[in-house]
Formats: C-alpha cells, structure tokens, sequence
C-alpha cells in the first residue's frame, strides 16, 4: 500500500487486534491502521456519519480487514451494506476471521451480487496471523 494509506480493520477482540496490528505494523509500508469494534462503528466510519461525519468522504479507508463475528451488526451484513452502495461497491474488503474455519469464508465470498454491484463481496479472506 501507498505512504498514506488507511487500513479500517473491524474486530471487537482486544488480543485479536493487538496481534494483526502488530503484525500490519511491521510491513515496511507504513499505512494507518483504524480500528472499528463493532460492525456498527464500521459502517459509521466507511460512510462518514456518527462521529465520523466531519471527516471527508475522500479521507476513507484503502482497505478494509473485516471479522465476521461482530456484535450489533455483524461482518455479513456490514458487507452487505458496503456491497449495496454504490459509493463503495469497489472498497477493498478482506475477510479476516479466526473462527468458521473455509465454510464461513466461502459464505462471504460465495454472496450474490446484487443488481447495484456485480463485483465479489471481498477481495479475499484469510486467518489472523494467531491462528493454525
């Protein structure tokens, strides 16, 4: 990724974080990494309203790393939403989940395209650097 670029990464696991933001930090490209909690705080942040409003539609993530497992929204719907709207149906979503093991990802990447996007929901999927 370029100088400059943001990464949101969506995980509501304190340990989980900590290790993939460890691990993106040591790429000698530097990029910001954001971190939402929640599905819900995503979806705020990637569409800049909450407390994201005052913040530039232009000044949005590059990529997004994305744990299905989220509480009050979860991973499949935030994609969902991103995937629907025309604004982001080209956003860079990885699939970054410990847990489902390959049939919860290809749920993820399996997903219709909608009349509004005919691209696939993610860009990929893969496990966090902790897992086996």
């Amino acid at each position: 990724m370029p100088d400059g670029s943001r990464i949101l990464l969506v995980d509501d696991s304190q340990s989980d974080l900590e290790l993939t933001r460890h691990t993106l930090k040591a790429d000698p490209v530097a990029a910001r990494i954001d971190v939402a909690r929640d599905g819900a705080k995503a979806l705020e942040y990637i569409f800049c309203a909450g407390r994201h409003q005052d913040r530039s539609p232009f000044d949005g993530p590059d990529l997004v790393l994305l744990d299905l497992k989220q509480p009050l929204i979860d991973g499949f719907e935030v994609l969902r939403v991103v995937r629907s709207d025309a604004r982001t149906t080209s956003l860079p979503i990885t699939i970054l989940s410990a847990s489902g093991g390959r049939g919860t990802s290809w749920r993820a990447i399996a997903w219709e395209p909608t009349a509004t996007s005919s691209s696939l929901p993610t860009s990929g999927s893969l496990r966090p650097p902790f897992s086996c």
